[in-house]
């Protein structure tokens, strides 16, 4: 089958939608198929797939070259990365290039990775402006053939905002953005790290691990922390490193920064555990803690309403901020059952969210129509 893939940008852009779309044109065409990704702004060399640079940013010259190349190359089927300021808070490139696959008879998904700004966004923007914005995503998402949304929560919250479009609506997981090489084993090192991964910024709540940590090391624990990610809010991670001096643990507290995939997958290879506290919960949408999970890296995760059931038998939840320590201290102290749940972790991912399933669920929702009968009638 020939595919061609819309994304906003690809790596090295700080983006993981333009991750996402980057693995997933490799695991298409690994599996066979002729797949173009059509992207804007600068790129890495593509692994596996081609690609059509439109310009170093989606204006009307970068849409019109996009449609050019789908007229040109009359792909089987067009696949379209969206949320609604990823091309730009102007731009109609998603817009755009599925009224040119309607009028061209191919046929479209769009991967809903966002949409439908939830009240307190559009509080902050405006009643005039998110209804604009909304009635935006109600017509662009109006004309994909299917809508891939990576959740079942997603998929139900997507469907209560389009009931007309619930026949089209399916669920098409999301993988990690970085998965283990070839050959790749876990193996623990002393003294005991636990990591927190993904972008520093204060919904991560890494206050709560430095809180974790120093409760373990007031019980005799020999534990250090790797903060692991991008520094998006400087100011917040020098309060983690005032936080972490004021508990008597700052030599224990170590940013590491952005690391290449090879340094993410050793780094997870020798820690004993993890901790997730994001204050959206464990959601089927985190690219770090399906790193996390995809590296069978043992993971303590505070409850929330938001968690994902998929989630249930591969995390080890804390009720509150207080149960954290104790449950990352049960996995220091028994490597039997952090070795359990972390395989347990590696089995979910590799069936549900691993990149050739995730492939795999793609095509068969274009070949089918998507759609979810459960779904639309929840």
């Amino acid at each position: 089958m020939k595919l061609a893939l819309l994304a906003a940008r690809l790596p090295p852009a700080h983006d993981g939608v333009g991750d996402h779309a980057d693995m997933l044109a490799r695991a298409l065409a690994a599996a066979g198929h002729d797949v173009i990704v059509i992207a804007a702004g600068e790129v890495t060399p593509p692994t596996g797939y081609r690609l059509d640079v439109t310009g170093s940013s989606w204006g009307a010259a970068a849409v019109a070259r996009a449609i050019s190349v789908l007229q040109s190359e009359r792909p089987d089927a067009l696949v379209v990365e969206y949320t609604p300021f990823l091309y730009g808070a102007r731009s109609q490139a998603p817009l755009a290039l599925l009224i040119a696959a309607r009028a061209l008879r191919i046929r479209s998904a769009a991967i809903v990775h966002e949409a439908f700004h939830p009240p307190l966004a559009a509080s902050r923007v405006g009643a005039f402006k998110a209804t604009v914005l909304a009635a935006r995503d109600a017509v662009t998402l109006g004309m994909a053939d299917v809508l891939a949304a990576p959740s079942e929560p997603r998929a139900a919250a997507l469907i209560a905002r389009l009931p007309a479009a619930a026949a089209r609506v399916t669920v098409v997981p999301i993988g990690a953005n970085v998965e283990p090489p070839a050959g790749y084993r876990r193996a623990p090192l002393a003294p005991a790290t636990i990591v927190a991964f993904g972008v520093v910024m204060p919904r991560r709540r890494l206050e709560l691990a430095v809180d974790a940590l120093a409760t373990l090391v007031a019980g005799g624990d020999d534990v250090r922390l790797d903060i692991i990610g991008r520094t998006y809010d400087a100011a917040y991670a020098e309060d983690i490193v005032r936080l972490a001096a004021a508990r008597g643990i700052a030599e224990r507290v170590r940013f590491r920064g952005e690391l290449s995939a090879a340094g993410i997958s050793a780094a997870f290879a020798s820690a004993t555990a993890a901790l997730h506290a994001a204050r959206e919960g464990s959601i089927a949408s985190s690219g770090s803690l399906l790193a996390l999970l995809a590296h069978g890296v043992p993971t303590v995760a505070l409850r929330t309403t938001g968690d994902d059931p998929v989630f249930a038998s591969v995390l080890r939840y804390a009720g509150d901020a207080a149960g954290l320590a104790p449950a990352l201290r049960e996995l220091v102290h028994d490597p039997a059952e952090a070795a359990h749940l972390g395989a347990a972790a590696t089995a979910a991912y590799d069936a549900t969210f691993a990149w050739p399933a995730v492939a795999a669920r793609l095509l068969d929702s274009l070949e089918t129509g998507g759609g979810n009968a459960r779904l639309a009638a929840a």
